[in-house]
């Protein structure tokens, strides 16, 4: 199982260039992957995800870089595509990006969209953003993307219950969170994923903090048992250290 980890502020008050020099940590540490989180008005502050993959992109060189999950409804889709094509110039292949319909309501009231409709807007935003990842091109509009950028980075599904079967269709490949269902439920979940095909799974957003680190590791353990292709875990200041963690996890 390969190993990722989220990219979080080191602090409340985080200076200047804390979050690449983290990036750089973690790629020493032998880290595969790292992945920003998207949240708003929840009572901490996240920088954007696609910006904090931008920086991770300039500090890195090795790891792959993905979002999970990016919420699609809370994006014009045209302008969301622009971006992903421009921080696809940068990262190159080594970049995925995790799409949701949205989960919680504060995101949407700050965004300035409907909650009660993502799951109708997600699936019609999705088609027109892979046209346009795919030419550049929807009715009235033009991207222009060079031939290099050509179908964009892979898209992966992060959902649960019955859309899980669509990811192993549909998607690149399947992002469960563990930071909102329990790791039961997210087992149980892979299997339907492999029931219909699917292939590359990801369980993400692990927390990491203090406490007991058997557990930490048994939970790990647990999931690499059950078949998932890679976790990624969350690191708060008060967690262990990268290092050890990296260390827990064999490829």
């Amino acid at each position: 199982m390969q190993l990722g980890a989220v990219l979080l502020p080191t602090s409340a008050n985080p200076a200047a260039g804390a979050l690449t020099e983290r990036a750089r940590e973690l790629e020493e540490a032998g880290f595969d992957s790292l992945w920003a989180v998207q949240a708003a008005g929840r009572g901490g502050f996240l920088p954007d995800p696609l910006q904090v993959l931008a920086a991770a992109a300039a500090a890195t060189t090795h790891p792959r870089l993905g979002t999970a999950v990016l919420q699609l409804p809370l994006y014009p889709t045209a302008a969301l595509a622009h971006q992903l094509l421009s921080l696809q110039h940068f990262a190159g292949d080594r970049l995925c990006i995790g799409v949701g319909c949205g989960s919680r309501e504060s995101d949407f009231r700050i965004f300035e969209q409907d909650y009660a409709s993502r799951f109708e807007q997600f699936d019609r935003q999705l088609v027109e953003l892979r046209q346009l990842l795919a030419t550049g091109k929807v009715e009235g509009i033009d991207l222009s993307p060079p031939q290099a950028l050509a179908g964009g980075p892979p898209l992966l599904y992060g959902t649960w219950g019955k859309r899980v079967a669509r990811a192993a269709t549909e998607f690149a490949g399947w992002i469960g969170s563990a930071l909102y269902r329990s790791d039961e439920q997210v087992i149980a979940s892979l299997k339907t994923y492999r029931e219909h095909g699917g292939e590359r799974a990801i369980i993400s957003s692990i927390m990491m903090g203090s406490g007991d680190e058997k557990a930490h590791r048994a939970r790990l353990d647990a999931f690499a048992e059950a078949g998932f292709d890679e976790a990624v875990v969350m690191l708060p200041p008060d967690g262990p250290k990268a290092e050890a963690v990296r260390r827990w996890v064999s490829a």
